[in-house]
């Protein structure tokens, strides 16, 4: 199985997951048809920004914050804003929004290749400073005790969000670390290869990472009102 295709293929998972969880917290195969049109068109942005000289810089301010990670991260801020009082935040169980975060475990994987190839430094990968895996092999502890014992694993799971999202605010340090700071790493040019910023390995930055943010905002608004 080629690189690529790995990042399509987890790619797909979570776009089915996503679909799958907005028939389940609607009943309306109209609600999972509109999220599917919306993730496609998201899909299609990201794949022709990919195509063009956009990303192919390192210039400030970084072009995958202005054209993926803010534009992301506003909308789900937005989204859960307007909806906070919605039904359908509430009807997905809890631990199903927790067992999902263990998708993290197979783009640490993805990136520990990447990083065999030469795309990306080891640094922010397993094999320096990118805990992420070990994060995301938690999911499945931190949802089963939510199944176990209600009480105590919505309060593990409720601290678990936040620790997620720092771990996730690290890893992005360490990108930016590895592009416009490279000296902290003993060198004088930036260590992540502009094909990093080609599909489908930009999805990372533009869809997978975000998601996992996503995912966690859900989470703590559910145990929030528990």
């Amino acid at each position: 199985m080629s690189l690529e295709f790995g990042y399509l293929l987890l790619d797909l998972f979570l776009l089915t997951s996503f679909v799958f969880f907005a028939h389940k917290a609607t009943d309306k195969k109209k609600s999972a048809f509109i999220v599917a049109i919306l993730l496609l068109l998201w899909h299609l942005f990201i794949f022709l920004i990919s195509q063009t000289d956009l990303l192919m810089n390192y210039s400030l301010p970084p072009r995958l914050v202005v054209f993926f990670i803010l534009p992301s991260f506003v909308f789900t801020g937005v989204l859960f804003y307007i909806h906070r009082k919605n039904k359908w935040i509430y009807r997905i169980p809890e631990h199903w929004i927790i067992f999902l975060q263990s998708f993290r475990i197979f783009v640490e994987v993805l990136l520990y290749y990447t990083a065999f190839e030469g795309i990306l430094n080891p640094e922010v990968t397993i094999q320096g400073y990118n805990y992420d895996m070990i994060f995301g092999i938690t999911a499945p502890i931190v949802g089963y005790s939510v199944v176990k014992n209600k009480k105590v694993g919505k309060e593990i799971a409720f601290y678990w969000n936040f620790i997620g999202l720092l771990v996730l605010t690290s890893i992005i340090g360490l990108f930016f670390i590895s592009l416009y700071n490279p000296e902290v790493f003993g060198s004088k040019e930036p260590l992540i290869s502009l094909t990093a910023m080609e599909f489908p390995y930009v999805l990372v930055a533009s869809f997978m990472m975000p998601s996992a943010v996503f995912l966690h905002i859900w989470s703590l608004m559910q145990l929030k009102k528990d």
